[in-house]
This record gives structure tokens, sequence and C-alpha cells, in this order.
């Protein structure tokens, strides 16, 4: 090969090499169609209603006290559940699940953060559903007077296990209010968390459990050991379902099998209404 056309190929090699494109890739966050397509990471749904449909060996008496019980807490600001999108991958999208501690008597929250858990469900046509299993723990009142005293729990909430949720959005995106998610949640209540587990029973319509329960006490020592830890004002669940269940306790072996213990099925309602990120609670300390 003569020395100009070696020169020649080289020059003509050098003149083809690819520019180099120095513009950022940005990924765009996947978009689900249909009545879901309201979702997207980060968006924030509180919890309006909650109420109990069914729960073995638990009469219509039993059913309607606490769903009383848990509208008036709401009402209150002393119950307070939400759900946040955490991320949508395909067409699976995953909640986090976390409830509110009441600040003040504002109508301020917090975020109880020891009792997050992921939700992840598979995301169908006009739905979602059914979610993988999880345990949640159900807290009420104040940080610093819940209404519920669980001295060797994680919080001070009343455990509820193998939650299986199923969703329905709203398909409405504006006005904000209407972006709403309903659902079921299919669940049970495992007999020895719950019957761990005292409570201070309040049903009135504006009183707060900073009145109402008290403050807790180490040293306080309950009947039979009892509520120890907790307070003079925190009765035990193990003798107030007989009393609102016509004297007879929950079915403790319908759940039996799932949950491995003795356990109650349970399957409840709910519905949560997306909120404005200025709303969302901060961390409580």
């Amino acid at each position: 090969m003569t020395r100009p056309l070696l020169f020649a190929i080289i020059v003509a090699m050098l003149s083809c090499s690819n520019s180099v494109d120095n513009t950022k890739n940005v990924l765009k966050p996947p978009k689900i169609e249909g009545s879901c397509s309201c979702l997207e990471k980060d968006a924030f749904y509180s919890f309006d209603e909650l109420a109990l449909q069914s729960v073995a060996g638990g009469s219509s008496g039993l059913i309607n006290s606490l769903n009383l019980a848990w509208s008036k807490d709401l009402a209150k600001g002393e119950l307070s559940i939400f759900m946040r999108v955490e991320k949508i991958e395909g067409t699976t999208v995953t909640f986090r699940l976390v409830n509110g501690a009441r600040v003040g008597t504002d109508g301020e929250k917090c975020l109880v953060r020891e009792t997050e858990v992921d939700l992840s469900l598979p995301l169908n046509e006009t739905s979602m559903g059914p979610s993988k299993s999880t345990d949640f723990y159900v807290y009420a009142g104040s940080e610093a007077h819940p209404k519920n005293c669980n001295p060797t729990a994680a919080a001070h909430a009343i455990p509820v296990v193998n939650v299986v949720a199923t969703v329905n959005c709203s398909g409405e995106c504006t006005p904000r209010e209407k972006d709403i998610l309903e659902g079921t949640f299919e669940a049970a209540l495992a007999k020895e968390g719950l019957l761990g587990t005292c409570v201070c029973l309040d049903l009135s319509d504006d009183k707060l459990s900073d009145e109402v329960c008290g403050d807790f006490s180490a040293d306080y020592k309950g009947v039979d050991g009892v509520c120890d830890g907790c307070g003079s004002k925190y009765l035990a669940l193990e003798g107030l379902i007989p009393g609102f269940n016509g004297g007879d306790d929950l079915d403790w072996e319908s759940c039996k099998e799932t949950v491995g213990a003795d356990a109650a099925c349970l399957t409840a309602g709910f519905k949560a209404i997306r909120i404005a990120e200025s709303d969302v609670p901060a961390d409580c300390p």
C-alpha cells in the first residue's frame, strides 16, 4: 500500500468518529393507565374512614362499639393513618402505611415511624391487589398520651397481623380531594398480642387522651400483673372484649392456620383522601 493511500485511509477514519452527546438522560416516572392514573410517587393519602365489617366470633354489638370509637377518634384527630406511594415498578404499586399521633389540640399530627410498613399491590385494570401480607400496629392518641398501652411491643398500639389489602381508585385527579382510595383489609387479631394490650376507653365527642388517659407510670402495678407499667385508667382488652360481645370471646381458631397461632379473622373497610404536600405531617421527635 502506497504511503499517500495509507494517509488517506487514516484521515477518513478520523473524520467518521462519533461525537459525544453530553445531554443528561432523564427517566420519566412510570405512567399508570386506567382508574388509578392519578397515582404518582410520593402522593400522600389520609384515612377519612375506617370501619370493621366483620370479626370472627364478634357480635354486631362489638362491631358497632368499635366502629363508633374509631369514627369519634378519626373526627378528633386521635386516630390517623396515612398511605404514601413509595414506588411504582411495572404493574406493582408499593404504599407505605404509617400511623399519625396527635400533636396539641389544633389538629396537628406527627408520623409514628416505628409503625410504618410497606404494602405492595399488583395493579389491575380497575383496582389494585390483593397485596402481599404484612403486620401493622394501629396507634391512637397523642405521642405523650397514647390510647393503647403495650409495654412489650414496638409501639403502644394494637397489633394487626397478616394484613392483605385490596384498593380501588376514584379515577378523579382534580380537585385534589376527589382523588380517593377505597378498599378493604383482610387481616387477623393475634390473641397473644391483643390480650397483652390495655386501652384507655373513651367514647366522648370532644375529650382527648391527654385528659382521659392520664400519664403512664413505670411503677404502676395492675391486677394480677395486667396493665403493669400503664396506668389506672387503662383496661385490659382481655376483659373488655367479652364485655362488649355478650360475654363471649372471639373465635381464636378462625385464623389459627393462617397465622400459626390463636387468631381471629377480620375484615375492615377504609377510605383515604389525597392531601397536599404542605399538609404532610413531620416525623414525631
